[in-house]
């Protein structure tokens, strides 16, 4: 996802916050891409989350892929195979900070502490 550093945490341009750990020190305004791994996001936690509408179920046996749109993309996460979630429905999803990869979006290199 792109984002500019704002405030110390990577915001998208539709307003989603992404707290981080950085490795070294921010530039404000700084374009960013975000990484998250599909079994990072969680459907509980503290603070705020993206929120997005279910449009792709994929179960596969011990886990479901759930893809919905997050900051303009599509974004899947994982869920367990038992967890029953409806096409349509609305998910708010959390994530750790030092499970948010952030790298510089000129030059691709990582700037998250992970």
């Amino acid at each position: 996802m792109c984002a500019t550093i704002d405030d110390g945490v990577a915001k998208t341009a539709s307003g989603e916050t992404f707290v981080f750990r950085p490795a070294r020190s921010l530039t404000e305004g700084k374009a960013v891409t975000v990484g998250i791994r599909p079994e990072h996001f969680q459907r509980s936690g503290e603070g705020s989350g993206p929120t997005g509408t279910i449009s792709i179920i994929e179960p596969t046996g011990g886990q479901t892929f759930l893809t919905m749109e997050v900051a303009g993309k599509p974004t899947v996460m994982t869920v367990s195979g038992d967890d029953m979630v409806p096409m349509g429905s609305t998910l708010t999803l959390f994530v750790l900070p030092q499970q948010v990869y952030v790298f510089d979006a000129e030059t691709g290199h990582r700037i998250s502490e992970n």
